[in-house]
């Protein structure tokens, strides 16, 4: 069994079988917190060239992030439109969430892709689609990760896949990445292990594990680490 759910719906389930309510792993699955995310497509009439297939936006509204991407170069079956389509994902969304179809579409369009790319305020909307989530993905917070699950839980024959699995160096695998590519490279994960417990031959594909850290990048995570241990020494004494 693979729990490819979201960390709420597996507290839950957690909280409904008093046998894994004794496992220490799933119990502490119930410390994690969801966040509101939404997902907003549109497609316009024109093309519009973006600087990147994927794009990152911020400071707009407090606390909520987002992503955009031209799904005109990453999905070959957007490819031929005649109009770029675009895909926007918001992260922490809640003051969001409440909001109108139309009111959302206004401001994505106006207000958040107008200022990133100017272009867009010249080309117009043929179709959208908004759909929300709420508490859908994890909030990665400081400490989150000594309460995330490895892909192997404490059940023989139960696996964990999704954002909240712990990844990083007392992990199988190094990627930290953010709620996509964690999903992605979890379930490869989860898909694998499940395939050796039940004794399939044949691979879910190679995963690869993460390049080393560049040296400066490495040497900063140095800096940061010794410079913690010294505020915890001092505390101490």
């Amino acid at each position: 069994v693979v729990l490819a759910v979201g960390c709420k719906a597996a507290a839950a389930i957690t909280r409904s079988s008093p046998a894994l309510a004794e496992k220490e792993d799933f119990t502490n699955i119930k410390n994690l917190q969801g966040v509101d995310v939404m997902a907003v497509r549109v497609w316009f009439d024109r093309r519009v060239r973006l600087p990147n297939a994927s794009n990152i936006g911020c400071g707009f509204d407090p606390e909520t992030g987002f992503t955009f991407y031209n799904l005109n170069t990453l999905q070959d079956e957007y490819k031929n439109e005649k109009g770029s389509v675009i895909e926007i994902d918001f992260y922490n969304a809640g003051i969001l969430l409440p909001l109108d179809d139309d009111k959302i579409l206004r401001k994505v369009v106006e207000e958040y892709l107008g200022a990133c790319v100017p272009a867009f305020k010249y080309a117009n909307v043929i179709d959208s689609c908004v759909l929300r989530f709420k508490g859908a993905v994890t909030g990665f917070s400081p400490g989150s990760s000594s309460n995330m699950p490895l892909t192997l839980s404490s059940v023989p024959g139960i696996f964990f896949a999704g954002d909240w699995i712990r990844q990083g160096p007392d992990a199988p695998y190094g990627q930290r990445g953010l709620s996509q590519e964690k999903a992605l490279v979890s379930g490869r994960l989860a898909a694998e292990e499940a395939r050796k417990y039940v004794g399939l031959g044949f691979r879910n594909g190679e995963i690869l594990g993460m390049d080393e850290d560049e040296i400066h990048i490495g040497a900063a995570k140095t800096l940061v680490r010794s410079a913690r241990e010294m505020m915890l020494n001092s505390s101490r004494n």
